[in-house]
């Protein structure tokens, strides 16, 4: 069934692309969801969800972070993150210890296990990422790289049409 839009900027999409505006938000669904399933498939390999992935990753690349900090990161409450970071802590992945600037907070740093299992997801990643390439020419896969961090910088750019949208 096609839904009628009613985005002032939909005006504007005839004549832009070769299909209605319907069959584009249908096509970017479905882009979107088959990548999102093939992540999550090759991710599970390694036993770690992707919040999990998303936690070790922010404390590999930004070092040691208050709980409040990746639980604003991940866009979930503070005791959400503390249960998550809990979970990560009894694996072994990550330890807490207590901020030296604010005895209040509790700083979550990766551990060398943690920074192993990242890596292992990170190797995931690549091979789902090259099986996929090795179906485009050169040409496409930088476009699709392209759209892709257009998209991710429009979603996070705190524009508040698209932020809105991906809450």
């Amino acid at each position: 069934m096609s839904m009628l839009y009613s985005w002032p900027e939909a005006a504007l999409w005839t004549g832009m692309v070769d299909r209605s505006f319907d069959e584009t938000v249908d096509a970017f669904h479905r882009g979107a969801t088959a990548v999102a399933k093939a992540a999550r498939k090759a991710e599970a390999r390694n036993g770690l969800g992707p919040s999990q992935l998303a936690v070790l990753g922010y404390l590999q690349r930004e070092g040691p972070l208050p709980i409040a900090a990746l639980a604003a990161r991940e866009n979930v409450s503070h005791p959400t993150m503390s249960r998550l970071v809990s979970g990560l802590e009894r694996a072994g992945l990550v330890a807490k210890a207590l901020s030296a600037t604010d005895a209040r907070a509790r700083m979550v740093a990766i551990t060398e296990l943690g920074d192993r299992r990242r890596g292992d997801a990170v190797f995931v990643r690549r091979e789902l990422v090259e099986a996929l390439a090795g179906r485009l020419t050169p040409t496409a896969l930088a476009e699709l790289v392209d759209a892709l961090e257009a998209v991710a910088a429009q979603i996070s750019d705190g524009d508040s049409r698209q932020s809105s949208i991906a809450r």
